[in-house]
């Protein structure tokens, strides 16, 4: 398999301890048999002069270098100390993406992407990713998933993310569970812990000096959250022992002071930063490794501690419990104080396993058999995503006229402020309304209809009766949190139809379809997402069960906010998606991002989607959608004729039945303003056709579609109602 690795996690000539762990797994994938390539961005600084200290090593740094007869590139990429942290989301994007770009000229069509570090590495991943359409998966090593998502934009970066993946690796069972009450999807999550290499961690070989003293370590950063602290307080009820203390760091005078005062400085040795390479010396001449961290992912000190023979002790956070699963292994401390690491430390002293139980327990951890579980994820990865995107813009119909098609999300009303449990149903006199309005205007709607809706008698016998006369046509609106099997979502995340689980979802369309079937005697052929939560893999469910028309994108609009998809940049027109011998069409709702009061049209320079022009496009914009619900005749019109003028052939109004209802929703919340909305639609409906959109309904969709569609649908019986010239 090709796989392109996308991490700033990697060793580098400055920096050669640093991601050392993902450099261990990619080594091992690699002598799998796997072409791997590796793009490890490092942030760009000018200067050389050693005393910028860190930030002078990344202008050192090689612009390709290759490691383990791996391929590094280190592209630059912009971050600015202590502050913008979503900013460094956006130009790691833009480094990965041109990156990617350079691979695929060069002949390296990556089948995957293999991403590290959840934020920003992930999030920027998954982005430059869904640019190209290549699955990609991330893996969540720590402090990305236990510490980041307190702030809350870079939470939802990390949902929207773990949506975009085609899978989530943990390096623990402890990151898995706290993935999964961000409320990311735990179906796509799979715990796959770190290894260790067992030929450079042994216990054999050289040792750093000792005395007949038992030798506690402690390694890490000197940084609070380390617990060195701890270490030295636990020492100080330890008269016999020593302790050494491999690491820099700004705490290092305190943790001297620290030694003073409890009277042990001359049994605590500091050895400063030691080259990975080196720390097995330290290891074998260890009799306890101390790890009293306030949070963890899957510490890799403590394996290599042990492959070395040295038990550990080490507190009860993240995956620390499930690397010391075993006497062999050490002792994990519930309470993180000094006495209760003392009382451990004394009891492995004492009664502790042989080194040889130790080295023979962390052999079990070998990183060939995590590679070979990483590959599976992969495989299953790389099938899983059929390669169909969003397809590529192609005209519906072919004779360049235009056509407007009147959709209607024909659904229960529940509250639009998040209350999805609680709902009802409307009364048929709502769908009487619209009907009556559409045909006023000689429009035949397309009612897109929910489980509910397809279940109640009235509602459901007189959609039927509309679509057997061909007085309008209907297909299917997935609401998750109404439709069966299982309890609906409770929140907005899981509101979005796309971040249901894939097997969550087929579960769901199944049993949609199935209350369609029955209800109209036919399976459905077109679809719209509940809140317009849509994705590629989606809609790979829906063109499965022969849905090939699919009305979900809302041009213009971005619900990343709370969950769901961006369609700030979506092209107005329809798509055609191609996977084997199976086609789709891909129609958004008609809208568009305009600049306010001047009405006019995004420019070009900023439709692209890409940073930094996205971002200013969503300060200096605003989307509109063509709906009479909050807009007068005047802003749809205006918005037609920008949408036509800008080559668009094929328009798709839209109106929420719950509308209808006084007061279900913020657009009408009195008869009165139901009617007014109302006389607006129909309005609408007529003043477009002199614009030169003529109305067009489900049926005539089918026939243009059928064009590149490999067999005949259970639709082909119905006769086309437009001339053959007319549609291809």
């Amino acid at each position: 398999m090709r796989v392109l690795v996308l991490t700033t996690l990697y060793p580098y000539p400055g920096r050669p301890n640093h991601g050392v762990f993902v450099e261990n797994r990619i080594k091992a994938l690699a002598a799998l048999g796997h072409n791997i390539r590796v793009i490890a961005p490092i942030p760009w600084f000018p200067s050389r002069w050693r005393g910028f200290g860190d930030w002078a090593r990344y202008a050192d740094a090689p612009d390709r270098e290759s490691r383990f007869g791996i391929d590094i590139h280190h592209p630059r990429y912009l971050i600015l100390p202590k502050v913008g942290m979503t900013l460094a989301a956006k130009t790691l994007e833009m480094a990965f993406s041109r990156a990617i770009a350079d691979q695929i000229a060069d002949g390296f069509l990556p089948d995957l992407i293999d991403a590290h570090y959840y934020f920003p590495d992930g999030v920027a991943a998954a982005a430059a990713a869904e640019k190209v359409d290549i699955p990609v998966v991330i893996t969540a090593r720590g402090s990305d998933v236990t510490l980041l998502p307190r702030y809350k934009k870079v939470r939802r970066a990390i949902l929207d993310a773990s949506t975009k993946a085609a899978a989530t690796i943990t390096v623990s069972e402890a990151l898995r569970t706290d993935l999964t009450r961000l409320g990311a999807a735990p179906a796509s999550i799979h715990p796959i812990r770190n290894g260790v290499d067992l030929e450079r961690f042994s216990p054999d070989g050289l040792m750093i000096d000792r005395t007949t003293a038992p030798v506690l370590l402690s390694v890490g950063h000197l940084i609070p959250r380390k617990g060195h602290d701890i270490a030295i307080g636990a020492l100080a009820r330890l008269p016999q022992a020593v302790l050494v203390i491999v690491g820099t760091g700004p705490e290092e005078k305190a943790l001297k002071d620290l030694a003073a005062r409890l009277g042990v400085a001359h049994r605590v040795f500091f050895r400063g930063q030691q080259p990975h390479s080196r720390l097995p010396l330290f290891y074998r001449g260890a009799d306890v490794l101390i790890l009293a961290s306030t949070r963890e992912g899957w510490p890799n000190v403590l394996l290599e501690a042990m492959a070395c023979g040295a038990p550990c002790v080490a507190s009860d956070v993240g995956g620390n419990a499930e690397v010391i699963a075993s006497a062999a292994a050490g002792r994990i401390v519930k309470e993180r104080t000094p006495d209760a690491f003392a009382d451990a430390i004394a009891d492995v002293l004492a009664s502790g396993p042989a080194r040889s139980e130790t080295r023979l327990y962390a052999e079990g951890f070998d990183w060939r058999s995590v590679a070979r579980r990483v590959e599976t994820v992969w495989q299953e990865a790389r099938g899983a995503v059929r390669h169909g995107g969003w397809g590529l813009p192609s005209p519906l119909f072919v004779d360049g006229k235009a056509r407007c098609v009147l959709t209607i999300d024909t659904e229960e009303c529940f509250s639009w402020d998040g209350d999805y449990g609680s709902w009802t149903l409307p009364p048929v006199s709502a769908v009487e309304a619209i009907q009556a309005a559409a045909e006023t205007a000689g429009v035949k709607p397309l009612y897109f209809v929910t489980f509910p809706l397809l279940e109640d008698d009235a509602i459901g016998h007189y959609l039927a009766g509309l679509h057997h006369e061909g007085r309008a046509y209907c297909g299917i609106h997935f609401h998750s949190w109404a439709t069966p099997p299982g309890q609906g979502p409770t929140d907005d995340f899981h509101s979005y139809q796309h971040n249901l689980t894939p097997h969550q979802h087929r579960a769901k369309l199944d049993r949609l379809i199935e209350a369609f079937e029955f209800r109209f005697g036919e399976p459905p052929i077109a679809h719209r997402a509940g809140r317009y939560g849509c994705a590629p893999w989606v809609l790979d469910q829906l063109m499965d069960r022969g849905i090939y028309l699919d009305f979900s994108p809302s041009a213009g609009f971005d619900f990343r906010g709370d969950g769901g998809p961006n369609y700030a940049h979506f092209p107005t027109g329809p798509r055609f998606r191609r996977v084997g011998r199976d086609t789709q069409w891909v129609i958004p709702v008609s809208g568009a991002r305009v600049l306010p009061k001047l009405s006019v049209p995004l420019p070009k320079i900023f439709s692209g989607g890409q940073a930094p022009f996205s971002a200013l496009s969503r300060t200096i914009t605003t989307p509109v959608r063509l709906t009479p619900e909050g807009n007068d005749i005047a802003t749809m019109l205006r918005l037609a004729r920008m949408l036509l003028a800008g080559g668009d052939r094929l328009l798709t109004p839209t109106l929420h039945l719950s509308t209808l209802v006084p007061g279900a929703t913020h657009y009408a919340a009195t008869p009165e303003e139901v009617r007014n909305l109302l006389k607006t639609l129909t309005y609408f409906l007529m003043e477009v056709q002199k614009l030169g959109a003529t109305p067009t309904d489900l049926l005539d969709l089918d026939h243009a579609a059928q064009r590149d569609r490999r067999v005949a649908t259970a639709w082909s019986h119905r006769q086309p109602k437009m001339a053959a010239d007319s549609v291809g």
